[in-house]
């Protein structure tokens, strides 16, 4: 869209909206005519029939809520000013709205549906700076809470205004302006949308402008109205759409999971209400979206000293440097490697859409494929489903070749003592897609390893196909070589490569799985050949580790890059310290000016690659406590973070000492959670720039204060971004990579190819898995979109037939193979008051409940968790008429107790939290009215194969929660991936995903 239609859609925005209550607008572009404003006293069609449906579709009192709202609604339809303009301009609503202003507020049908209460609940997140959109006549005005510093509160409407003036709280933190989001200066901590998306032309639009408006660490809140849940609803709204858009000025039938997605908005959480059509939002801005510090560099870019264009540069001093980037520019970054090698990035500021990708899978069908795999479920119980190595990779492979569209290409190459080509490399493709499906269940293990063999095929098979897209191989092997050519794998491929043939545009990712690997090998190759390195450990991480890359791989924005000029530093490595003044030449030579380029080198990214790259487990603990102190001694000296980590550090003491009966694993857990969310509480009220900035002479020396004031380092768009990155290299530097080098034995089985990834991870700035959070900040909001698609075809996907001897598998094992987050029941399942034995919502239950244990007797609930399913659908198994379980939480219904996967065929429903129950006594089970019995959490169940676990049924999960906040109060809310693993075990709660409890008073409970 134009900036001026933009302009213009903002602009003439509606003021709040419910129900589409406001003005009338003509549809723009193709479609019908515009329609005439209404004469005064004619009569209006009240939509009668949508109302009937809601009221019987919505049940009892809920729905005839809905209807008589809606109803409301249409019979005090706002009359068209006499003296409109033309129905199809701005000047039309605009007037509409300023004449509607003094009598606007009809809060009947708000109240109805509990919009109030929704508002306050989604304001309180606010703080900071805030701007709200389309404020109309105020109705947000008297809910923001007092970390809300200051509101600035925006309409296109100043009669709206002039309204809303009358509702200011006298406290002085509020300010009205008639202006459009693009128009104005500035940037706020948060913004804040209520009901207003569903009147813009362009929703995609106004959220990137919102987004504009935002600070990159800041939060936007939005309240809107569109599609359901339930088809039938979503096919009334379709139905009525146009006639409501042309009457009220509102499409009220919008997907906003698409516009967010295609605005490139970082969703945190979405909870859904009224059939799923009210949407509640809380996100991030996009980072090349959000504003930076564009004026700083504005001022000080003339003033930079220009660089003699005839030096270079061997290597990069390892040292920290920022500088703002302009509009529309892109940011070079120079990391050193070690050893002589630089790595330069070029981060480009403009938006980033998904690309075409070539894959040719190249999968190691050597007989060592044939071992069987073992896989920790959803509960944390080791299982074999009889799945060998092999039977992994293929599923795998179908979960990319399912991810990818018509854009992209893929292909198959199978080796053992031999390669070949198993499938030729063509367009993606239903029919392709099935083809692949159909030979890799034909394939089987076979004799040698000739892992080259297999590589070099792979890379002839993409260097013979035309096409501009991206190319990539995929190898996926589970040991050693034992066909190599005389001079390696490694030397063989950079011979290759070295040919010019295209080969070199083809980039190696190397993915190896279970412990008997060459990872030193795998590595190299993927160094080698520009791609990453990613360990697979066992099953459980099948489904993250090739989500992840699939989504990395489709948001590439350019392949071959190459350097043709670099520049010389002043500066020795080891030695004195690079001045500013050093890394300001090296942005004044790497960047044009005129093309408002900028440079930075990372120092800490650069020392986490040189601790992962220690040639033995000693010199790796040592180098990773060396840097994890020099982080520490940034944030606080640079950052003025001292009292954080000090906050942190004690948080993380204090839990490790309460599980200090527990095992080494599980204080550690406790340790890191409670050290990442005091992190995060203590950041909140982090000093400010301006005191940072005072402190940070004492890191560089005195000397550099000048160059501070000059080079506007504190004022870069990426300070905080860096103080987030030192946290998250602090928290895997004393936590999982300390550990990993604590022992030989842990180093030789595991430590030194979990490090080796973790580099190749930090070296291609690649987002490789969920769990390791030094790598998080690697992944932007076009790849969290294509990974929520690889993770939704992954899950779609079935079970291949398990190829060893043994238990069958379950009809689904993508939730054992992919899981993020553990529950019992639905929210709408129901459980058995013990008392009058009424049916109960699980949602409903609340601490002090009593209720029905599977033997009969009474069950006080002591604590309920729930977790937040954050994409409103879950995969359930339905159990009875009254149960839908999570796959894997066991249920006994008439015999022993059970798996649901493998009781029945799970299916996708709505569902926006699973449910699990801590009861004071200790009860192992609770009813539902179907007599079916559901294990509690510490239920104490030992020696069955199914039930017992020895974190969920042990007093271990009652340990972990006990801290959290809400457990007192008998209320644990977590987000999903909250259960964190050691060694793919269930051991520890991240208090970091446990959402605050509300201030609200909770329900009383149900007395027996």
């Amino acid at each position: 869209m134009r900036a001026s239609s933009l302009r213009q859609a903002l602009r003439n925005q509606p003021s709040r909206r419910f129900l589409a209550r406001g003005g009338y607008r003509a549809k723009r572009g193709g479609g019908p005519a515009p329609r005439a404003p209404p004469a005064s006293g004619a009569a209006r069609e009240l939509t009668w029939p949508g109302a009937v449906v809601v009221a019987v579709g919505g049940g009892g009192l809920f729905g005839a809520g809905v209807a008589c709202a809606w109803v409301a609604s249409a019979a005090n339809a706002p009359e068209a000013p006499a003296d409109a303009a033309p129905a199809c301009s701005c000047a039309c609503r605009v007037a509409t709205f300023d004449a509607l202003s003094g009598d606007y507020d009809v809060g009947r049908d708000e109240i109805v549906m509990g919009v109030p209460l929704l508002r306050w609940w989604l304001l309180r997140s606010a703080r900071g700076d805030v701007l709200e959109v389309a404020a109309g006549t105020g109705a947000n005005l008297g809910k923001y809470p007092a970390a809300a510093t200051s509101i600035t509160a925006t309409d296109a409407s100043e009669d709206m205004l002039r309204v809303a003036a009358t509702k200011l709280p006298a406290d002085g933190r509020f300010a009205l302006r008639r202006c459009a989001v693009e128009e104005l200066t500035g940037c706020y901590d948060t913004v804040v949308d209520t009901f207003g998306l569903c009147s813009v032309d362009d929703p995609v639009a106004a959220l990137k402008a919102m987004q504009r408006a935002t600070k990159r660490d800041g939060a936007i809140l939005l309240l809107e109205h569109g599609r359901g849940h339930y088809a039938w609803l979503n096919n009334l709204l379709d139905r009525y759409a146009e006639r409501h858009l042309l009457r009220w000025g509102c499409s009220w039938n919008r997907d906003y999971g698409a516009v967010m997605a295609d605005a490139g908005l970082v969703v945190e959480s979405v909870r859904r209400f009224h059939f799923g059509t009210t949407y509640m939002v809380v996100a991030r801005p996009n980072p090349d979206l959000a504003e930076t510090a564009r004026g700083a560099f504005r001022k000080h870019r003339d003033g930079l000293p220009k660089a003699n264009p005839k030096r270079t540069m061997p290597s990069v001093v390892n040292e920290f440097g920022a500088m703002p980037a302009a509009p529309d520019a892109f940011d070079l970054r120079l990391v050193d490697l070690g050893g002589g090698e630089a790595m330069v990035e070029v981060h480009t500021s403009g938006g980033a859409q998904r690309s075409g990708v070539d894959i040719e899978i190249v999968l190691d069908v050597s007989g060592s494929m044939a071992t069987e795999s073992e896989v920790q479920d959803a509960a944390g119980n080791v299982q074999r489903h009889g799945f060998s190595t092999l039977d992994v990779c293929k599923h795998a492979a179908r979960c990319v070749a399912c991810s990818l569209d018509d854009t992209c290409r893929l292909g198959l190459v199978a080796y053992d003592a031999q390669a070949r080509v198993v499938v030729g490399l063509a367009r993606v493709t239903p029919a392709h897609v099935a083809k692949v499906h159909a030979a890799l269940e034909k394939l089987a293990p076979g004799t040698s390893t000739n892992l080259w063999g297999g590589l070099e095929l792979g890379v002839d098979e993409l260097v013979g196909g035309a096409g501009d897209n991206a190319r990539a191989v995929l190898l996926l092997t589970d040991g050693v070589p034992n066909n190599s050519p005389p001079e390696g794998e490694v030397a063989a491929l950079r011979a290759k490569r070295l040919t010019k043939d295209g080969s070199e545009t083809v980039a190696v990712f190397a993915a190896g799985f279970g412990y008997a690997l060459r990872s030193d090998l795998l590595l190299s190759l993927a160094r080698e050949g520009g791609g990453l390195f990613s360990f697979v450990p066992d099953a459980g991480m099948v489904g993250t580790s090739f989500n992840h890359l699939v989504a990395s791989l489709r948001s590439s924005a350019a392949t071959a890059a190459a350097v043709v000029a670099v520049v010389e530093v002043v500066g020795t490595r080891g030695g004195r310290r690079s001045t500013l003044a050093a890394l300001r030449d090296v942005a004044a030579a790497a960047a044009s000016p005129a093309a408002g380029r900028a440079a930075r080198v990372e120092r800490f990214r650069a020392s986490m690659a040189e601790v992962l790259g220690a040639p033995d487990r000693g010199t790796c603990a040592a180098a990773a406590a060396a840097t994890a102190a020099a982080a520490r001694a940034r944030l606080a000296a640079a950052h003025g973070l001292g009292e954080a980590l000090a906050a942190a550090d004690g948080a993380g003491a204090a839990a490790a000492d309460r599980a200090k009966d527990g095992s080494d694993a599980l204080r550690e857990m406790r340790r890191v959670a409670a050290w990442t969310a005091a992190w995060a509480d203590a950041v909140a009220s982090r000093p400010s720039k301006a005191a940072s900035r005072a402190a940070l002479p004492d890191l560089v020396g005195p000397d550099a204060a000048g160059e501070i004031a000059a080079y506007g380092l504190l004022d870069g768009p990426d300070v905080d971004g860096d103080a987030a990155r030192l946290a998250s290299y602090v928290v895997d530097l004393e936590s999982q990579i300390r550990i990993a080098c604590s022992r030989d034995a842990f180093f030789d089985r595991w430590g030194a190819h979990y490090v080796r990834s973790l580099r190749s991870a930090h070296e291609t700035a690649t987002r490789h898995n969920f769990k390791d959070a030094s790598v998080d900040t690697y992944f932007g909001a076009p790849a969290s979109t294509l990974l929520a698609v690889a993770d939704a075809a992954f899950a779609k996907l079935p079970a291949p037939k398990p190829s060893k001897q043994g238990r069958a598998g379950p009809r689904d094992m993508s939730s054992a193979y992919n899981s993020r987050c553990n529950g019992c029941v639905s929210g709408g399942s129901l459980v058995v008051r013990y008392g009058d034995r009424a049916p109960l919502r699980a949602d409903a239950v609340v601490a002090g409940d009593v209720l029905l244990d599977a033997t009969g007797g009474p069950a006080t609930v002591q604590c309920v968790v729930a977790t937040a399913v954050e994409r409103g659908f879950a995969d359930l198994v339905r159990v009875g008429p009254d149960v839908a379980l999570t796959p894997w939480h066991p249920v006994r219904a008439g015999g022993a107790w059970a798996f649901p996967a493998d009781l029945g065929a799970e299916a996708r429903v709505p569902c926006d939290a699973l449910i699990s129950l801590l009861f004071a006594g200790r009860n192992a089970a609770y009813s539902t009215p179907s007599g079916a019995a559901v294990l509690a959490l510490a239920h104490g169940v030992e020696g069955d194969a199914v039930a017992s676990h020895a974190f969920f049924g042990t007093e271990a999960v009652v340990a972990a929660l006990a801290g959290l906040p809400g457990f007192a109060a008998g209320r644990v809310v977590l987000r999903e991936g909250a259960f964190l693993r050691l060694d793919g075990r269930v051991a520890a709660v991240d208090a970091a995903r446990v959402v605050a409890p509300s201030v609200a008073p909770a329900p009383a409970p149900i007395r027996a």
